[in-house]
């Protein structure tokens, strides 16, 4: 597959799912498996297009980072702390398991498809009950 177009998908798959209530961290890596763009390149790749997600949000809620509220501060520090310290304890095991698709040994779609799958049920099921 052309690399532009491999490039394209993952952009589009990036800007579908950062503002939806789904890992879009874990449809980037499903979607590069699909795709074949695995390699050390592409992962660079995925992280600079998140990087530019991050800075949207960031752009768009300017106003709110930008001006002193302490309150807000403080709770984003208590929440970094805590994962910046269990990142830095388990990093070799995060890597180890979280960053590709790992594949089923009953079938050839991958685990990370399976756990898509039983998360959207409920998901669709609140979002019917909100709906009545």
């Amino acid at each position: 597959m052309n690399e532009l177009l491999q490039a394209l998908i993952l952009g589009i798959v990036e800007g579908l799912t950062e503002f939806l209530p789904v890992s879009s961290t874990g449809h980037l890596i499903l979607a590069g498996e699909l795709i074949r763009a695995t390699s050390e390149r592409w992962d660079v790749f995925k992280v600079v297009i998140q990087t530019g997600a991050m800075l949207a949000v960031v752009w768009e809620y300017r106003a709110r980072f930008f001006r002193v509220d302490v309150r807000l501060y403080r709770n984003l520090v208590i929440a970094f702390i805590p994962a910046a310290v269990l990142g830095l304890l388990f990093s070799k095991a995060i890597k180890g398991h979280l960053f590709h698709a790992i594949r089923s040994r009953w079938r050839s779609s991958s685990a990370a498809w399976s756990s898509l799958r039983s998360s959207a049920a409920p998901c669709g099921r609140a979002s019917k009950a909100r709906a009545t």
